[in-house]
């Protein structure tokens, strides 16, 4: 009976610790996704833009082909959370949805989209750990 009573306690212990896990890895890959989206937004090896926009945009004081950097603004109104079991980032910029879905006039950037998926090895290897270390813990 000192046996099964043991497993059950064991039991018990994993069943606690495995509860908080979503939440654990959620706070983890939320800096991972928002980081890595942040790197991508205005990356010209993603596509550079056309001729005459680069001119302009020289004429006008700014790199000829960093597109969506101008101001700043895009690249700090990228933010990640952590709620429960889901991480997420992304922008409150009103004109995010244009940068990444393009217009009749733009082409898509897609850098979210991009910077999401470039960022899945580092969260499965940061939550992997978050995984072991509380499990462990």
């Amino acid at each position: 009976m000192g046996v099964l009573s043991g497993l059950v306690s064991h039991i018990g212990a994993l069943r606690a610790k495995t509860a908080i896990l979503p939440a654990e890895c959620a706070v983890v890959a939320a800096p991972i996704l928002g980081a890595s989206i942040r790197e991508v937004i205005g990356s010209h090896e993603l596509r550079d833009l056309k001729p005459s926009t680069q001119a302009e945009r020289e004429r006008l004081g700014y790199g000829a082909n960093d597109p969506l950097l101008r101001s700043g603004d895009y690249l700090r109104s990228i933010h990640e959370a952590a709620e429960g079991s889901c991480a997420a980032a992304g922008s409150d910029n009103p004109e995010a949805a244009y940068f990444e879905h393009g217009t009749a006039k733009m082409a898509p950037f897609h850098d979210m989209a991009i910077g999401l998926a470039l960022a899945m090895p580092a969260v499965m290897t940061a939550t992997e750990a978050t995984i072991r270390e509380v499990l462990e813990g």
